[in-house]
């Protein structure tokens, strides 16, 4: 009788164990995935700013072509929405001033208008879901139609 007892919480046991040394070095393995993944939108997204400001090394001007692909490439960073629409939008104001911007200013129109349809108030509960490709779609669509006037 008592070795049935026993059997009945050694196997369970058993199963918790083996269950719980699969679980942690899965969790340490996802969460140290999401740190290097974090760190290297990080770098990526300054570089862009950087490509976006800064002229090339040995040359005293910016590329426009180069920067109007810059903006757009800034639509793929929805963490860092809300700075980069400061950043694009006092950039607007210091560049719209010279008639030869005329168009990277309006890929940062396209590009704000992009965030701002990104971050509807009615497509949060998407967002809220990890649907983030929902919004990136709509997103999307809003801009061709924006484009197209």
């Amino acid at each position: 009788m008592e070795y049935i007892n026993n059997d009945l919480f050694i196997k369970p046991l058993g199963v918790f164990i083996s269950f719980f040394g699969v679980i942690v070095p899965l969790y340490k393995f996802i969460t140290e995935k999401n740190l290097s993944q974090r760190d290297l939108r990080f770098k990526t997204y300054h570089q862009l700013i950087k490509q976006l400001v800064e002229p090339e090394d040995g040359k005293d001007h910016i590329m426009l072509d180069r920067q109007i692909a810059t903006c757009f490439e800034l639509r793929n960073f929805p963490e860092y929405f809300e700075i980069t629409k400061r950043i694009l939008s006092d950039l607007k104001v210091k560049w719209e001033q010279d008639p030869r911007n005329k168009r990277i200013t309006s890929e940062i129109d396209h590009t704000i208008k992009y965030i701002e349809t990104y971050n509807k108030g009615y497509l949060f509960i998407f967002q809220i879901l990890g649907l983030k490709i929902i919004n990136k779609q709509i997103a999307s669509r809003k801009m061709y139609s924006f484009t197209q006037r």
